[in-house]
C-alpha cells in the first residue's frame, strides 16, 4: 500500500466501529511468532514482574513443552515460593534462579559498591550477582547463589545488599559520585599517610563496612543438625560430567572402590543443556545409563549434591554434601542438613570442568546480560529463554551452539564472532537456522538500566578497540562467551602451579601425577565431548592401576557429534569505544566486587604489579 495521506480535521486514533485487541488484554500465546514482522520490535518495551513491584502476567519465558526437549523440569510439580514478598511459581528441578527467569530478567541484586541493578548473570557456582537471603530466622542463610539453590515448595528469599528495597537503592548514589571515589580511594584517604592518619578510617569504618555488607547471619539459634562420615577408596572422582562419569566407570569396571562426587543435583555437566549426542543418542540417555551402571556396582558411592572443598597431603580430601537443605524447612527430622565427608584415598581424578568468562564492555552488569553457556543451560536444562532477541558475543567456537538453540527455541538471534574468520561448517549451520552471523565484531555497549534495552555492535580491532562507529541491534537478552578459564582450584590446593596455554588463552594445572592425582575433560583444556570422554577413561583406567587393580577391561568405542574442527580462540578480554561521543558507562572485569576496566589501568599505572596486590588494591 501506498502512503495514506490523513487531513488535519481527521481523527488519527483508532477509528471507531472497527476490531482490534484491548490494550490490556492478557495475551494467549506469550512465544512470538517465527516469521514476526522485526519493526514490530522497535521501541517496545516489554513489561515484566520485578521484585517489589510492577506486575506481569505469569512465567511468559518458560518454553512450552513441546519446544526442544522441554527441559529437565517435571512440569507435573509445581512449586509455589515467594521472593521479595511476592508469590511466584515454578517446577521441581528448577533453581531459585531459573524459576525467576521464567518471570524475565529483572534486577534482583545490587551492586557490591555502586548498587547498581544486577540480575542473573550465570548458571551454576560462577555466578557473581543474584545472592540472597535464604529463609528466615535460626535457618536463614545469607549470601547464597540462588543459581545454586533447589526450587521447593513455600522457598522464601530476599535481595540482599539494598536499602530500602532492590527496585529503589538509595545507596545507588555511590555510582553517581564515582568519579570522585576512584579505586584505592579509601587507602589513600582514611588510611594512608598524613594529616590524621588513620583517625578517618576509624570514624569512618562502621559506616563503610555497613555499605559494603551483603546478608545478615542469623541471630536464632541453629534448628538443624549435621553429620560427618569417613571414607576410604581408590579412586576419588571428582565431577559429574562426561569425563568424571567416563573416569569413574573405567576405574569401576577395573574392580576399584570408587567414590563420585558431583556438585549438583543431578550428574551430567555439561550434558545436561540436552543438547549434544552420543552414539546417535541423547547423550543423557548415556548419562542415565552410566550412573545405572556406577549404582549398581557393589563397591562405587555416587554423591550427589556433593563439593569437595579441599584437597590435603596423601589425597586426603573433605567434602560437603547437602542433604535435607533441598526439602527446606520441611525437611524430615531424621535428615542432617548438611553432611560432611572425610574422604582418604589412593588416587584421585578431578574432573572439575571450566567456568566460562566475559569480556568487558560498557554496562556489561546490566540485567539480561548473561554468559552464552549459561542462556544455553537456561534454555535446554530448564525450559527458559529470559528475552525474545537475543545478541550474542564470543570469540570461540562454544557460543555457536548456543545460538543454534536459541533460534530451535523460536528467539531472534544475532552472533558477533570476535574472529575475521569463523568457522565454516559453524557459521553455515547458524545461518541456515536463522542466525545472522558477523564476522569479526564484538558487542561494544548495552543500552538499558534496569534491563537490556538493546546493544551496539562494531568491527573489533586486535587490541579491542573498534574500528569506526558501532551499529545499534534491537535486543532485550545478550550473551557474551570471552572464552573458559579450568576450574583448577583443587589442582592449587596440592601446591600445582598454574601453567598458561597461550593456544587457548587460560591456565591449565600442571601435572599432579607424581602426587597420586589426574585431571581429565575441560579442567586440562579440552575442548570437544570426544576429548573429554577420552581422557576421563584414560584418567580413570591410570588411577585403578596405580592404585593395584590390573584387571582388563576394553575401552568403550564412542561417536560423538562434535563435528569437523572449529577456528582458535581469538584472545578478547574488553572492548573499548574510543571515538568521540563513544559510548558511556562502566566496564566491568569483575562484577562481583564491582571493579571496572578503569580500575585495573589505574591500579597498574599506580605500579601494582601482583595480581594480588592489585585486585586488594581495587576492591
Amino acid at each position: 500500500m501506498g502512503r495514506l495521506c490523513l487531513h488535519a480535521h481527521q481523527h488519527q486514533g483508532p477509528v471507531q466501529g472497527t476490531v482490534g485487541p484491548y490494550p490490556r488484554l492478557r495475551p494467549l500465546v506469550y512465544a512470538g511468532a517465527r516469521y514476526r514482522d522485526p519493526r514490530a520490535w522497535r521501541g517496545r518495551r516489554i513489561r515484566r514482574r520485578r521484585a517489589g513491584g510492577g506486575r506481569v502476567s505469569g512465567p511468559q519465558y518458560r518454553l512450552p513443552a513441546h519446544a526442544l526437549t522441554g527441559g529437565r523440569i517435571d512440569r507435573d510439580r509445581p512449586l509455589g515460593f515467594s521472593f521479595n514478598g511476592e508469590r511466584f511459581t515454578g517446577y521441581a528441578g528448577d533453581t531459585l534462579a531459573s524459576a525467576l527467569l521464567a518471570y524475565g530478567s529483572f534486577p534482583l541484586a545490587r551492586g557490591f559498591k555502586y548498587h547498581r541493578p544486577r540480575g542473573i548473570f550465570g548458571a551454576g557456582a560462577e555466578e557473581p550477582n543474584a545472592l540472597v537471603q535464604l529463609e528466615t530466622g535460626g535457618r536463614s542463610q545469607p549470601n547464597l547463589r540462588a543459581t545454586q539453590i533447589e526450587l521447593y515448595g513455600g522457598l522464601t528469599a530476599s535481595s540482599v545488599n539494598a536499602w530500602p528495597s532492590v527496585e529503589f537503592d538509595l545507596m545507588r548514589v555511590n555510582d553517581w559520585l564515582s568519579p570522585i571515589f576512584p579505586s584505592g580511594f579509601y587507602y589513600k584517604t582514611f588510611m594512608g599517610a598524613g594529616i590524621g592518619a588513620g583517625r578517618w578510617w576509624r570514624l569512618f569504618e562502621p559506616f563503610v563496612r555497613r555499605a559494603a555488607g551483603f546478608g545478615r547471619a542469623p541471630a536464632a539459634p541453629d534448628p538443624d543438625r549435621y553429620e560427618r562420615m569417613n571414607a576410604h577408596c581408590d579412586v576419588l572422582v571428582v565431577g559429574g560430567g562426561p569425563a568424571g562419569l567416563s573416569a569413574a566407570l573405567a576405574a569401576a569396571n577395573r574392580g576399584s572402590r570408587v567414590i563420585l562426587a558431583d556438585e549438583q543435583a543431578e550428574p551430567g555437566g555439561d550434558l545436561l543443556a540436552g543438547d549434544r549426542s552420543i552414539d546417535d543418542a541423547p547423550a543423557m540417555d548415556w548419562v542415565a545409563a552410566a550412573l545405572g551402571r556406577l549404582e549398581a556396582a557393589p563397591d562405587v558411592t555416587v554423591l550427589r549434591r556433593t563439593a569437595v572443598a579441599g584437597l590435603y597431603d596423601d589425597n586426603f580430601a573433605t567434602a560437603v554434601e547437602s542433604v535435607g537443605e533441598r526439602f527446606g524447612p520441611g525437611a524430615p527430622e531424621y535428615l542432617p542438613r548438611l553432611r560432611l565427608w572425610r574422604i582418604r584415598a589412593r588416587r584421585i581424578v578431578l574432573a572439575t570442568g571450566a567456568h566460562e568468562r566475559p569480556y568487558a564492555f560498557a554496562n556489561n552488569d546490566t540485567p539480561g546480560v548473561m554468559l552464552g553457556n549459561a542462556i544455553r543451560h537456561y534454555a535446554g536444562r530448564y525450559a527458559v529463554a529470559p528475552g525474545r532477541q537475543a545478541m550474542l558475543g564470543t570469540n570461540n567456537d562454544s557460543a555457536y551452539r548456543t545460538a543454534l538453540l536459541l533460534a530451535q527455541a523460536g528467539l531472534a538471534v544475532t552472533l558477533a564472532d570476535a574472529r575475521e574468520t569463523p568457522p565454516a561448517a559453524l557459521a553455515a549451520a547458524a545461518r541456515n537456522a536463522g542466525v545472522a552471523v558477523a564476522a569479526g565484531c564484538a558487542v561494544s555497549a548495552v543500552a538499558g538500566g534496569r534491563r537490556v534495552r538493546g546493544a551496539k555492535v562494531g568491527r573489533v580491532l586486535p587490541d579491542g578497540e573498534l574500528s569506526g562507529a558501532p551499529r545499534a541491534v534491537e535486543a532485550d537478552l545478550v550473551g557474551v562467551s570471552g572464552g573458559w578459564n579450568p576450574a583448577l582450584h583443587l589442582a592449587s590446593h596440592r601446591g600445582a602451579k598454574p601453567v598458561w596455554n597461550e593456544a587457548q588463552a587460560c591456565f591449565a594445572p600442571a601435572d599432579l601425577t607424581a602426587l597420586g592425582v589426574g585431571a581429565a575433560g575441560a579442567v586440562t583444556g579440552a575442548e570437544t565431548l570426544a576429548d573429554c570422554l577420552e581422557q576421563g577413561y584414560a584418567a580413570g583406567r591410570d588411577a585403578a592401576r596405580a592404585a593395584g587393580r590390573t584387571k582388563r577391561t576394553r575401552k568403550p568405542a564412542l561417536k560423538t557429534d562434535d563435528g569437523a574442527a572449529g577456528a582458535p580462540i581469538r584472545p578478547l578480554w574488553a572492548v573499548a569505544e574510543r571515538q568521540p561521543g563513544g559510548a558511556g558507562g562502566k566496564a566491568f572485569v569483575d562484577l562481583q566486587n564491582d571493579v571496572t576496566v578503569k580500575d585495573v589501568a589505574l591500579a597498574a599505572r599506580e605500579n601494582y604489579r601482583s595480581v594480588e596486590h592489585l585486585k586488594r588494591y581495587t576492591t
